[in-house]
């Protein structure tokens, strides 16, 4: 409590003892600083019942209330970022208030500078330009206007008038310059290469050793599907451990990624492709083979049965004989 006590004092007489507490400044900021006040005074209040060595249940409404004023404190930070302008805005005007005051203190010991004065006089001259209209001015009073302003008006006041005028005569939109931008410097990356070239030239062009998979290491379902993918390999391999360093887990994968991943690479089994014995089967040169065996053998029924039916029953069998004897004879 005496570090408590030495400080507060000390941050008493650091302030102006002329300083005057007024209605019509910036009410957040006043709520602000009260909020402040009374949450260090609770802080110090628990911080005592603490070193008495009493507990923090008896003074439950004390602590309700510092919970409280933290959440109001919280809730405040959005509202300042968002009058930031305005505050900074009036902290300028005091400045250069005083500053003029300054000057006119030393005028009066008599020491003044007319340069001084009027270049900060300038800094509370409207812009009148942006205040009247083009129907209700007109051009010989603008020119007028220009040459009187020419007399006090800044290079910059003059360039920024010039600019507005311009934005008026051509209907071009130019936003007002509240502060100096900068254009970046930094040139946008290149695209990318593709990813095939890189794995191309980094396996076949390069001298260096590779790191392969373990046998077995890329083996799933008992060995029946082979992932020849490594991309995929390498996305689920972050995928499981994002989930395991933050201890959540990532959305479910949608069906047609699903899809992607259950589907297997290579038909195999046990680590080994057996492809070309089912490519032997379900061949379509063999599947053609047995569809013309089959149609050859309709016709020659079909043919057999015409040859029957237009002639006598004689000449059936003799045909039938010297057919078998022919096919005989080729075997």
């Amino acid at each position: 409590m005496d570090v408590i006590n030495k400080s507060l004092v000390s941050a008493l007489e650091s302030l102006p003892k002329d300083l005057k507490p007024t209605s019509e400044g910036v009410s957040l900021v006043s709520l602000k600083t009260q909020l402040l006040i009374s949450y260090v005074q609770k802080l110090a209040f628990l911080i005592l019942v603490k070193l008495e060595g009493k507990s923090y249940l008896e003074f439950q409404n004390v602590v309700e209330k510092l919970v409280r004023l933290r959440l109001e404190i919280e809730k405040i930070r959005p509202l300042e970022n968002r009058i930031q302008y305005s505050l900074d805005k009036l902290l300028r005007a005091a400045e250069r208030k005083e500053e003029l005051e300054s000057l006119s203190t030393s005028g009066m010991d008599g020491g003044i500078n007319q340069e001084d004065t009027d270049s900060l006089k300038l800094h509370y001259k409207p812009n009148l330009v942006g205040l009247e209209s083009d129907e209700e001015e007109s051009p010989a009073a603008k020119g007028k206007h220009k040459k009187s302003n020419k007399k006090d008006v800044s290079s910059e006041e003059v360039s920024s008038e010039s600019e507005e005028d311009e934005s008026k005569t051509d209907g071009v939109y130019r936003p007002p310059r509240i502060r100096a931008v900068t254009m970046d410097d930094e040139k946008k990356p290149r695209r990318r290469p593709n990813q095939l070239v890189d794995e191309f030239v980094s396996s076949d062009l390069s001298s260096l050793p590779q790191s392969m998979p373990s046998i077995g290491s890329n083996l799933e379902r008992g060995g029946r599907v082979i992932h020849a993918d490594e991309r995929q390999l390498e996305k689920m391999r972050e995928r499981a451990e994002y989930e395991e360093s933050n201890y959540t887990r990532l959305p479910k994968l949608s069906k047609k990624e699903l899809k992607n991943v259950k589907k297997p690479k290579k038909p195999g089994f046990g680590g080994e492709d057996w492809s070309l014995l089912d490519r032997s089967f379900n061949s379509d040169a063999f599947a053609s083979r047995k569809l013309d065996l089959s149609s050859r053998a309709n016709k020659r029924g079909a043919s057999d049965a015409s040859e029957g039916a237009s002639g006598s029953g004689q000449n059936r069998m003799g045909d039938a004989y010297r057919k078998r004897r022919k096919a005989l004879k080729r075997r």
